[in-house]
């Protein structure tokens, strides 16, 4: 157990003299310098042998020689901090008994504003844990405007936290933030002592967080782009993306989101963060290493760290499945890169409703079936496109499709009627 934290490289004695031996070499006559930049204001009279690159060597200027030799003191240069994720208790809370382990969570609390649930490691007994939140306010996905900005939120907030990461890491502990179309989601997992210590930093940053103009200036550019870029994905890519459209009823296409990039600012952003927190509703498992009153704790602190009033019910943000009537649909898009040569086609076939375990299963078990045979005539046998795959798709709380995609050079009517014909072989 005293090992554990050595991350795979176990020092078994401090040898004092090859230290200094190591030392003695980092000194100032024993280095070189390597300068290079896209543009230089120098002459350059040597060129690389096997690349043609221009470069030249010069003798480093004494006046740099003379500075190094003397006595350096770099402010920046200082031994880091106490790691403060290091955990000091290692000890495991669960008993081990005879009985079978649990298979579900048990809902811990349920108020306005709160769903709390926990499952504690009653099987591998390891001094782990991991909580996961669901912070769901419906402004975050409410317009493509707000879409784009709760992808900046979550871009410049990873950015000021990357020092807390790379200690946390260093600890055994990993953190993730990510937006979603009913809010935001935070995850916290690994050695349980000092988790929740993370969990109370990571929601302070969060909800006193304040745009940087340098953050927003680089992130902003960095979304634009992408989706600039969107255009000129591959079509199976933007087949993939249309499907959602039709059959999600809320779902913000790049053009939606290009569209209303003009109104992005900082002060817009800033305005947008202060709002997400006013009201909320917290769904939270805690699972692993911890008792029910350290969930029950957990709770407290996050709703008292945001500090939101409860959602109302009314006005939550479901995330609905658009439902189709029986019959065929086809839809056309015509794709934004002329370049491309390619189509894709996705043809979706209905199977059931996520809601039924047996549908769900036959449809897990009939898309491992279909894909070799597919994959097979489309791709080996017929030729008709590179990308050829065939899998499940499940809409939460809706339908369940059978998913059959080609992307190739040829007519797409003709694929079309090429993968019904496997359909109907099959």
């Amino acid at each position: 157990p005293q090992w554990v934290l050595s991350d795979g490289m176990l020092l078994n004695e401090f040898d004092e003299e090859l230290v200094e031996w190591v030392q003695g070499f980092l000194v100032p006559d024993n280095f070189r310098i390597l300068l290079a930049a896209r543009e230089l204001d120098v002459d350059f009279d040597l060129t690389e042998k096997y690349y043609g690159v221009s470069y030249r060597v010069d003798v480093i200027p004494e006046e740099l020689m003379r500075d190094l030799r003397g006595e350096l003191h770099f402010d920046e240069l200082s031994l880091p901090e106490p790691n403060l994720f290091i955990p000091d208790n290692l000890e495991v809370k669960g008993q081990k008994t005879s009985a079978e382990p649990g298979a579900e969570p048990a809902l811990l609390k349920l108020a306005e504003g709160l769903e709390l649930w926990f499952k504690q490691d009653d099987r591998f007994f390891l001094p782990r844990g991991e909580v996961r939140i669901n912070v769901e306010n419906p402004r975050a996905y409410e317009s493509p405007l707000s879409s784009i900005l709760s992808q900046l939120f979550v871009l410049v907030l990873k950015d000021s936290l990357s020092e807390i990461t790379y200690d946390a890491q260093v600890a055994g502990l990993w953190f993730d933030i990510h937006e979603s179309v009913d809010g935001f989601s935070i995850t916290v997992d690994g050695f349980n002592d000092k988790l929740p210590q993370l969990l109370r930093i990571l929601l302070t940053t969060i909800k006193n967080y304040k745009v940087d103009d340098t953050q927003f200036e680089v992130y902003s550019r960095e979304v634009r782009k992408k989706l600039d870029n969107v255009r000129h994905a591959e079509p199976y890519n933007h087949v993939q993306t249309n499907t959602h459209y039709l059959n999600y009823a809320t779902v913000w296409r790049y053009s939606d989101k290009l569209s209303a990039f003009s109104l992005v600012n900082k002060q817009r952003l800033q305005k947008f963060i202060d709002s997400l927190f006013e009201q909320t509703r917290i769904q939270m498992i805690v699972m692993g290493n911890f008792a029910e009153q350290d969930a029950l704790d957990m709770a407290d602190m996050v709703i008292d760290v945001l500090g939101s009033m409860p959602l109302p019910d009314y006005a939550r943000q479901w995330s609905r499945v658009l439902l189709h009537n029986p019959g065929s649909y086809v839809h056309h898009a015509t794709m934004p890169e002329d370049a491309n040569v390619n189509s894709s086609i996705d043809v979706s076939i209905y199977t059931g409703l996520t809601q039924s375990d047996r549908e769900r299963v036959v449809l897990d078990l009939t898309s491992i079936i279909i894909q070799e045979p597919f994959f097979d005539q489309l791709r080996t046998k017929e030729q008709l496109g590179y990308i050829t795959y065939s899998s499940d798709r499940k809409y939460s709380d809706g339908y369940m499709t059978l998913r059959l995609l080609v992307q190739s050079e040829s007519n797409p009517a003709y694929v079309s009627q090429r993968i019904n014909h496997f359909v109907r072989g099959f």
